[in-house]
């Protein structure tokens, strides 16, 4: 493991990078598995990250 964002805004910045070049609607189980794959973001940074979008209505949670 080389590198690993740690700090929250960081962490969050990633993710939105992600979504936004993605270009489509993606599940949460599909964004945590490209998010932590390489160890690059831990599993509980990511959740927590990405509740703290959701509830800051950065990100749209999205229910079928």
């Amino acid at each position: 493991m080389a590198l690993q964002l740690k700090e929250k805004t960081d962490v969050k910045i990633f993710i939105l990078y992600l979504l936004m070049n993605i270009g489509k609607p993606i599940d949460l189980v599909t964004l945590n598995d490209i998010v932590v794959q390489d160890e690059f973001v831990n599993q509980f940074d990511f959740m927590d990250c990405i509740c703290e979008l959701v509830e800051a209505g950065a990100v749209d949670k999205i229910t079928i």
